[in-house]
């Protein structure tokens, strides 16, 4: 049930009480749009808590009652398979085909690609996925870089500092939430990257801290010595 905030800046915006008056009838943005963050995940998830009634039952997936008497309200059930709803939800923004939605697994196929893409290991990697290793990195995300070899946890940290760690990276680099580093350094890393800082390389020492693999820019005058080499 970890959240983290996504709202510009790492500020967060708490949703108005009053934001469910927001939407018409089938459920839509009565102007367009909601009156708060929407790619925050805290804030849509207090959106929808709203909704609730009895907030000691707020869950990850309730399921929406329909009809005039009880159209809007939470009821005691969750929704069905929840990958069926979100390829659903997918198909109804326009992306998909129909006749050939999207794999059940796509999903975790896509988090895998990203935890690959920003070098995120095998631990904080967990925390999104519960899968053992033996499932995950043989089926999902080869070559993944397990750091413990005895780690068989299969539930989700309680430490939300812990438990977050990789979303909150995937924040940073979609430039959502807080741009303080996901990881501690140490001090001659801190060293590198102010040297880093100091010459120029602000963008570079940044993909750095995020796990990606970034490319140092080609000075000027060899890119123009390389050019007049390659004149015929």
């Amino acid at each position: 049930m970890w959240n983290v905030c996504w709202c510009p800046g790492g500020k967060h915006q708490r949703v108005n009480p009053r934001a469910p008056f927001c939407l018409d009838v089938k459920g839509n943005p009565r102007n367009g749009k909601v009156p708060f963050e929407e790619r925050c995940i805290l804030a849509g998830f207090e959106f929808s808590s709203l909704f609730a009634g009895d907030k000691s039952k707020w869950r990850r997936y309730p399921n929406v009652l329909k009809g005039k008497r009880n159209g809007g309200r939470y009821g005691n059930s969750n929704v069905g398979p929840v990958v069926e709803l979100a390829i659903e939800w997918l198909l109804d923004q326009g992306v998909g085909d129909r006749d050939q939605p999207f794999s059940t697994n796509s999903g975790r196929k896509a988090l895998a690609g990203m935890l690959t893409f920003l070098n995120v290991v095998f631990e904080e990697g967990f925390e999104m996925h519960a899968d053992l290793p033996s499932t995950w990195i043989d089926h999902y995300q080869p070559g993944c870089i397990q750091a413990n070899a005895n780690f068989r946890r299969r539930k989700q940290s309680t430490d939300p500092g812990v438990a977050t760690r990789a979303l909150r990276r995937f924040g940073q680099f979609f430039g959502l939430g807080g741009r303080a580093p996901v990881r501690q350094l140490s001090l001659v890393e801190r060293q590198n990257d102010m040297l880093l800082r100091h010459h120029g390389y602000g963008q570079q020492a940044s993909q750095l801290l995020l796990g990606m693999n970034p490319t140092m820019p080609v000075k000027k005058e060899k890119k123009e010595e390389e050019e007049k080499m390659g004149d015929p």
